[in-house]
């Protein structure tokens, strides 16, 4: 099923980053910020390694990250376990969202359009449905995107240890600023 969606996913990106470059807008810069706030630590970590388009005309949308990008953490070896213990990067390296934009935005006129992504965000290897709001600022051709959110571990099936389970929250927030041109 992983491999299946993430050929769908790349099949997506690909046509998009083809289709009519008219359409078409690709991230020139990202930054991506998780935060899980526990009662006994909270850990912060952020990547500028988001990679994605969106087609303008159709309202669809596909991004990418690859989870070893992260970079903060409170230590090496906590940068590690989330890795190899949690998100098993090597076996899931990517986080992956894919759907369409629900909502007006003008694409071809300045102004702060708020929408909402909806579409399978997959991490750890589990698609979950989800519709994500955003607020989209056009201007003078320059596109950015901003979003927060919260992920829910047990729904990509990422299992903390009783260990540990006072050091890692439950749900993890996330925040995302994405220029596009």
């Amino acid at each position: 099923m992983y491999k299946l969606l993430l050929t769908l996913h790349v099949v997506l990106f690909t046509n998009l980053s083809a289709s009519n470059q008219s359409n078409a807008i690709l991230i020139n810069e990202s930054l991506v910020k998780f935060v899980s706030d526990a009662p006994l630590e909270r850990i912060e970590a952020i990547s500028k390694s988001l990679m994605g388009a969106i087609d303008t005309s159709k309202k669809v949308f596909s991004f990418k990250i690859k989870m070893s990008s992260f970079k903060g953490f409170n230590s090496a070896l906590q940068k590690e376990h989330f890795e190899e213990n949690y998100l098993e990067v090597m076996e899931f390296p990517f986080t992956t969202f894919t759907g369409k934009i629900i909502g007006t935005v003008n694409f071809s006129k300045d102004g702060d359009y708020d929408v909402r992504g909806k579409g399978s965000f997959t991490l750890h290897g589990i698609p979950k449905e989800r519709i994500i709001k955003c607020s989209i600022n056009v201007k003078n051709g320059i596109y950015i995107i901003s979003s927060d959110f919260n992920v829910n571990l047990t729904d990509h099936n990422i299992a903390i240890p009783r260990l540990v389970k006072q050091k890692i929250a439950d749900e993890i927030a996330v925040s995302l600023k994405i220029i596009m041109k």
